[in-house]
């Protein structure tokens, strides 16, 4: 009966590790089920080890020491799934890595066989992950990017266009422009937070283009 407790504490940080990696997979991230199932049964195990060392040895001063580790070591998962998104110009992977440290923390709480307690903070943590999404994603607008090729037969007209662009929230990100013969081939990159169709913009720069593309 002795290594029972330890065992229960095991099999539930897999369950409790799976239950957050599964949300994380299903939103695609590459931390998802097995990271997250081994995160929290390694945090357990840690601890569980702590457990049986001061067990066996009559001491307990330093039963947390090897947890500590584990909470300034797990970081090196959390940066790996921290990406800077070039295409549309944003970090990405900040809700995985927290995910990933707070598993951690879970784990290390079953490992000390707190089983209400971890089994408390796994449910504010699917909360928080779960729950508050839709209302994040009200609280952000969603953000549209558009890549615009476009040619005019004026120089004066890029100004215009620009300021129309600006004036009309639509964020300059990068431009490029050069000369074929009498006409400007101009190249954007755009990032709004307004609805705006591809249809619209189009119908913005009527007056100014010769010809339009936008993807």
């Amino acid at each position: 009966m002795g290594y029972i407790p330890y065992l229960i504490r095991l099999i539930l940080s897999v369950i409790i590790g799976g239950l957050i990696g599964l949300e994380r997979s299903e939103s695609n991230h590459e931390a998802g089920l097995r990271t997250h199932i081994l995160v929290c049964l390694g945090s357990a195990s840690v601890m569980i080890l702590s457990c049986l060392i001061s067990a066996d040895n009559g001491n307990i001063n330093d039963i947390t020491r090897m947890g500590a580790q584990v909470i300034s070591g797990i970081g090196f998962l959390g940066a790996g799934s921290i990406i800077f998104d070039k295409t549309h110009n944003k970090i990405k992977g900040i809700t995985t890595a927290a995910g990933i440290w707070t598993t951690a923390c879970i784990g290390l709480v079953l490992g000390m066989g707190y089983y209400l307690i971890a089994i408390f903070i796994f449910l504010l943590m699917i909360f928080a992950m779960l729950g508050l999404k839709s209302l994040t994603k009200k609280l952000h607008l969603k953000t549209n990017y558009y890549n615009l090729h476009i040619t005019v037969d004026e120089m004066q007209k890029i100004d215009n266009i620009n300021e129309l662009l600006k004036s009309s929230r639509l964020d300059i990100i990068s431009f490029s422009s050069k000369k074929n013969d009498s006409l400007y081939i101009l190249d954007y990159e755009l990032e709004t937070n307004s609805v705006c169709t591809k249809s619209e913009l189009i119908e913005l720069l009527l007056p100014y283009y010769e010809s339009i593309s936008v993807s």
